[in-house]
């Protein structure tokens, strides 16, 4: 079979690797679900609870808020979201005929992620731009180091092109990058890795372009003199990378520069219902993280208002299968 369109690409771009594109886009969500499960347990409750205890552990609570439009509409919208792929997760073989709903998929995982961030703030106190690069920046001053593993991601400039890239929790542990495009061996290891690795190339990704941009700004050529090192630096100050950077580079590879290799060809997709139940898990997580703190600021009477508000008025719910249904009793 001719491959018209995959030869057009690669003759105009030979860097292109659909077989390395694709594992990566695959393992980095079953490292990320494993480490969630191990970290935090398997059932909601078990995920709930842990995540309270992160939060009482590193955050006031009762505070004051944006008020419950600005915490309960984005919160919401993540449920959306990952109701979405929970359904699709537990009737996989509607995508066996259909496997273009794939990269729509990861769009819906993307926005669940970004709008349980959002609720967070949100619930912290804390406006943030209607913009996806606001609110990552907003993030990584306000709140990462306060969400719970792996979610706690982050990476900022030391000297020169280094980064501190680092899984705060297991800052300690000695871990090294390990390439998400490797075989998931099935250990907290080798997961932790890839996560390590992922948040190192995206923020590899990040300067990058900020070096590029200040070569286009600054008309240099480089960076070996004194004076193009000193604006490198200065730049690279302010960048910061977080879990949502990496969410944000997640959902663009899947939908830009990566998206023929996950649903062209006649190449089958290996570990497929794993990798749409590894989504499925990490959405969830981050919509259970996102209640967990908003329980804990506004309090157990009004989140369980806006929970029961949802089993008498989301649209659907009476067709719900208990997956559908996770978030049903954990507010107490």
């Amino acid at each position: 079979m001719e491959y018209w369109l995959y030869q057009q690409i690669v003759s105009e771009n030979s860097d292109r690797k659909p077989r390395l594109a694709l594992q990566s886009t695959l393992n980095w969500a079953r490292a990320l679900s494993f480490e969630i499960t191990q970290e935090h347990g398997e059932t909601p409750i078990e995920q709930y609870e842990s995540c309270m205890k992160v939060y009482c552990s590193n955050t006031q609570g009762n505070g004051a808020t944006l008020g419950n439009s600005a915490i309960f509409e984005p919160l919401f919208s993540a449920l959306n979201n990952t109701l979405t792929i929970i359904t699709l997760a537990h009737e996989p073989s509607k995508i066996d005929s259909r496997p273009w709903v794939l990269p729509g998929l990861i769009v819906s995982w993307y926005y669940a992620v970004y709008t349980s961030i959002r609720a967070i703030l949100a619930a912290n106190n804390i406006s943030t731009p209607d913009t996806h690069a606001g609110v990552i920046k907003t993030l990584n001053n306000s709140f990462t180091n306060k969400l719970p593993h792996p979610f706690n991601m982050q990476a900022a400039w030391v000297r020169n092109e280094e980064f501190d890239k680092k899984l705060p929790s297991y800052a300690d542990q000695g871990l090294q990058s390990r390439n998400p495009i490797s075989n998931f061996d099935g250990t907290r290891k080798c997961a932790q890795e890839m996560l390590l690795a992922y948040l190192s190339g995206t923020t590899d990704r990040e300067a990058g372009i900020i070096k590029e941009r200040l070569k286009s700004k600054h008309k240099l050529t480089g960076f070996q003199t004194k004076d193009a090192r000193q604006i490198r630096d200065e730049a690279f100050k302010q960048l910061q990378t977080n879990f949502l950077t990496c969410a944000f580079r997640y959902r663009g590879k899947a939908n830009y520069r990566d998206a023929i290799f996950i649903t062209y060809g006649a190449r089958e997709i290996l570990n497929r219902d794993e990798f749409l139940t590894a989504l499925a898990c990490s959405a969830r997580f981050a919509f259970i993280s996102a209640l967990a703190f908003v329980c804990y600021r506004v309090g157990s009477s009004t989140t369980t208002k806006f929970i029961y508000d949802l089993t008498e008025n989301l649209r659907g719910i009476e067709n719900a299968i208990d997956e559908e249904r996770f978030w049903m009793g954990l507010v107490k």
